[in-house]
């Protein structure tokens, strides 16, 4: 008796990790630069910015888009999930997504901005804290 319990525990465990999908969390902060040398981009914590902190204001309503793969779930053109800065200029996506091998994107976009974009892999970058930096149009 113990021997099929045991078994049965063992098939139950096997289903749920072979039905595990993945996850991919991205966070972050939009900053407005005056810093004439400061290009606008999307940077990983951790790649070195010569910023200044007087020439940084956060950005509210900047609305980050998180592209995964065209054919990902069976759709016919890229999905996405999105969010959106609060007054601090910070943002929280998260998004289930199909475990594997795979790149996705995010954009941040704001009118009177330029749109920016940063292609990130699934597997060694699906939880990351972001620095966007915006120059105006």
């Amino acid at each position: 008796m113990r021997y099929c319990a045991f078994l049965v525990l063992l098939v139950a465990c096997l289903f749920v990790t072979l039905g595990c999908d993945g996850s991919i969390e991205v966070k972050g902060t939009v900053w407005q630069t005056s810093q004439p040398d400061l290009q606008s981009g999307v940077y990983i914590e951790g790649e070195v910015l010569e910023a200044s902190s007087e020439n940084l204001a956060p950005v509210e309503g900047a609305l980050i888009r998180l592209f995964l793969p065209k054919g990902m779930w069976g759709a016919g053109e890229e999905s996405w999930a999105e969010a959106t800065t609060d007054k601090y200029g910070r943002f929280d996506l998260y998004q289930v997504v199909p475990a594997g091998r795979y790149k996705y994107r995010i954009s941040v976009m704001k009118k009177g901005y330029p749109v920016l974009e940063r292609q990130l892999e699934y597997m060694s970058e699906r939880h990351v804290s972001v620095i966007c930096i915006m120059k105006k149009e």
